[in-house]
């Protein structure tokens, strides 16, 4: 059987943003959240890319 997950960018959004999409993503049906192994409160500091 498929399943279907939900990939949070750590580099691109703010830890309480993360936790946010997570949230989201548990609501919406998604069985299973991958993150990027690239947390360093240096991203959190630096400007968002374009949306």
């Amino acid at each position: 059987m498929t399943r279907y997950g939900y990939f949070l960018a750590s580099e691109e959004f703010t830890p309480g943003e993360l936790l946010e999409q997570a949230r989201a993503a548990e609501r919406a049906g998604f069985e299973a959240l991958a993150i990027s192994d690239a947390v360093t409160a240096a991203n959190w500091h630096r400007p968002q890319t374009p949306k």
